[in-house]
This record gives structure tokens, sequence and C-alpha cells, in this order.
């Protein structure tokens, strides 16, 4: 079993659902296995979304730190919460310096699938 990755600060409770998204989360790619990923996936955008639903500004180093998570899943989380099936949420990013941005979730007030 490989060892896990998460912060041992993180709060060990399960993660709320991400609001207005499917409820069961479709992910995709051509390596992604439903067997081996969806569990894993799903936990992290969970983590991710419930960390940064408070609205704060964060860079990916600052969010993957506090979640346990890489900063490339980060990035595509970020990503996936954009796309409707994600809730069409609001993700700002502004530039800090050289290659470093910051990123704000704005969570959308409204779900059509509520």
């Amino acid at each position: 079993m490989a060892p896990s990755n998460h912060n041992p600060q993180i709060a060990t409770h399960r993660p709320e659902p991400i609001p207005g998204a499917q409820a069961s989360l479709r992910f995709n790619g051509p390596e992604y296995e439903p067997a081996r990923d969806q569990k894993r996936l799903t936990g992290q955008a969970e983590r991710i979304f419930n960390l940064m639903a408070d609205g704060k500004w964060r860079s990916l180093a600052q969010i993957s730190e506090a979640t346990g998570d890489p900063q490339q899943s980060v990035s595509a989380h970020l990503r996936h919460f954009r796309k409707e099936r994600f809730g069409a949420h609001t993700i700002n990013r502004i530039h800090v310096d050289g290659g470093l941005f910051h990123y704000q979730l704005l969570v959308r007030k409204e779900s059509r699938n509520a």
C-alpha cells in the first residue's frame, strides 16, 4: 500500500460534497480508471473545494500544503470547479510575481442541481 501524502494537520472528518456538482463526480481522461481513481480524485476535489470555499486567495503551493494533495492535482481540480458538472463555480486568478499566481474560489450561489 502506498504511503498517504495527506497533511496530518487536516481534519479527519469526511469533506462535504461540492455544492451544485453531480452526486457522483465524473472524471475522465486517457489514463483514468474508475476503480482505481474515482475515490482518490473525489477526495482530492472535496478537500480542495472545502478549503477554498472561504473565498481566500491562495497559491497552488499553499493549497497543496493545506490539503496534502499534489500541486498538479490542485491545479486540475480548480479547472474542474469551473465546469457545469462540478458546479460551475467561479475561479479567479491573479498574477503575484514571476510565474506565481494566487487563486480564489467563489461558490456559485444557485445550483441547477439543488
